[in-house]
């Protein structure tokens, strides 16, 4: 019989969520902090990019409209700060997080004249695309990183 490491409840072995709190009970994942090494590899993911596995269904369908949000600039505080327990949340926050600073970035290139107008162009394009698929990714209950740059982990 395994204990929750959030409640303290007795669940089957071999649970992955505690039947009372819903929360992740494996022996890596006792607080917040536990939970997001399974993301990360010193703040660069080298593992799959789909971490949805990791999160109790009842986080995802509660909170997939809060985390669309977050894909949206800076509006990515309001789920922080109204669901701050959402590991789900937390999850695309980061993703978001990391999008507002490659579109910084951006801003920062274009204003090297040809070379990085055309890099900013192209970046923004590129942003755009990542923007939709952390909308769709969000909306559709998964927890995968954008190409290129989510493997990033910013928030813990």
């Amino acid at each position: 019989m395994l204990k929750c490491p959030w409640c303290g409840t007795d669940c089957e072995d071999g649970s992955k969520f505690c039947n009372a709190c819903g929360k992740p009970i494996n022996n890596t994942q006792g607080n917040f902090q536990q939970n997001t090494n399974n993301f990360q590899n010193n703040g660069i993911n080298n593992n799959s990019s789909d971490y949805t596995n990791q999160f109790h269904p009842q986080d995802i369908a509660e909170n997939k409209l809060f985390s669309i949000l977050c894909y949206f600039g800076i509006f990515l505080l309001i789920p922080l700060l109204v669901k701050p327990e959402s590991l789900y949340i937390k999850f695309h926050a980061n993703q978001g997080l990391v999008l507002l600073i490659f579109n910084l970035l951006l801003g920062v290139v274009g204003l090297v004249p040809i070379i990085g107008w055309l890099a900013a162009f192209f970046g923004g394009i590129f942003a755009f695309v990542l923007f939709i698929i952390g909308i769709v990714n969000a909306a559709s209950g998964r927890a995968k990183t954008l190409p290129l740059i989510g493997g990033f982990f910013i928030l813990k």
